[in-house]
């Protein structure tokens, strides 16, 4: 609970299941000169289950540029009011986001290059509890080629009192309390000027 940076030249490649795991205070990843509250991961494209699970006090900033692939549970913040992630660098070739990733990052506000969008454009499905509570979200776009189905499943976006729009295309499917508290939302739809819920 006491590691506080990681140098790794850049070249660390895969990250285990719950290797980070309850790292309160883990706040660099990355070569000598990184700043503090920064992961560096440039070459790892899967973030594993629980990968930094309880990382409270340390990163503000995760870049992942190649990411594909974030597991269950990979940033939850198990404590209310800690976390202090603020932005994931990267996220245009992510395809999958596992349920409740980043549950309890109340902070987390950006995914990708735009500040305060959740831009994950390839990802189909937000899933259970994927990013509840997370209250600093003001807008999400995902789905945009539209291929697949999209589902907003149970608790999806459950607290996200900022959220104002999630922009997606061919929604089949919204479960209980997906955006239960949501009361910023105007709405969900198929392009950037939503209408009514």
């Amino acid at each position: 609970t006491k590691i506080i940076n990681i140098r790794n030249n850049e070249v660390l490649e895969e990250i285990g299941v719950a290797a980070f795991y309850n790292c309160q205070n883990l706040a660099t990843i990355g070569p000598d000169g990184t700043a503090s509250g920064i992961f560096k991961l440039p070459k790892i494209q899967d973030v594993s289950n629980y990968a930094f699970y309880g990382n409270y006090y340390g990163a503000t900033t995760v870049e992942l540029p190649i990411v594909t692939r974030i597991g269950k549970h990979a940033f939850r913040n198990p404590f209310s009011g800690a976390n202090k992630l603020t932005t994931i660098t990267g996220g245009e070739n992510l395809t999958s986001i596992g349920d409740s990733a980043f549950y309890g990052c109340n902070v987390l506000k950006t995914i990708g290059d735009t500040e305060g969008l959740v831009y994950i454009p390839k990802v189909a499905n937000a899933g259970y509890r994927t990013f509840l509570n997370c209250k600093a979200i003001e807008a999400v776009k995902m789905n945009q080629a539209g291929s697949y189905y999209c589902g907003i499943y149970n608790g999806a976006f459950y607290g996200c009192t900022s959220l104002q729009k999630v922009t997606t295309k061919n929604v089949r499917y919204i479960g209980q309390l997906a955006f239960y508290n949501c009361n910023q939302l105007v709405g969900v739809d198929n392009n950037d000027n939503p209408t009514q819920v």
